[in-house]
């Protein structure tokens, strides 16, 4: 598909560059937030309400009993991923912005506290887990988690997912 190494080099440069503007923690519950996705979609989030914006068409999102959106991650625009952290839940997306999976970890994980959630490849999801300070990788199809790190000692400030993992 590429013809040589610098074309694979400047596009590998390039889906990093778009996962960090992408992949990003929202503050204010009535912020307005801007990012586009590979396919050039828009995604806005305005009162915890997301909306994406491709080819005219607009679709939207809201789940109010969720309450505020701490991440909106859309590295694939076939799943996009909002985590509500205050619920410690994650909502998976559609390209329509259909929900496909309400994923509750109170329920199904109930001894984990996440902190951040991203996509990672295989139908799985990145997480960091604050009460063990370890990084998580929760199965979507099995509903299954496993810890992929030490303890960190140190304080997580920024996480970002490289859609990828080989756990």
């Amino acid at each position: 598909m590429f013809h040589n190494a610098t074309s694979f080099h400047i596009m590998k440069i390039k889906l990093l560059l778009f996962i960090v503007v992408s992949f990003i923690k929202l503050q204010a519950q009535t912020q307005e937030f801007l990012t586009t996705d590979v396919l050039g979609a828009t995604y806005t989030i305005t009162n915890q309400q997301v909306s994406k914006d491709y080819l005219g068409k607009t679709h939207t999102y809201k789940n109010i009993l969720l309450g505020k959106i701490a991440t909106l991650d859309v590295v694939n625009p076939l799943q996009t991923l909002i985590f509500y952290k205050q619920q410690n839940s994650i909502v998976l997306l559609d390209r329509f912005l259909t929900e496909t999976h309400l994923i509750n970890l109170q329920n199904k994980a109930p001894d984990l506290q996440i902190t951040y959630a991203g996509t990672a490849n295989q139908n799985q999801i990145w997480m960091f887990d604050i009460i063990s300070n370890r990084f998580v990788l929760y199965n979507i199809l099995n509903d299954s988690y496993k810890f992929l790190t030490h303890t960190i000692d140190d304080e997580i400030t920024n996480f970002k997912s490289n859609y990828s993992c080989d756990g």
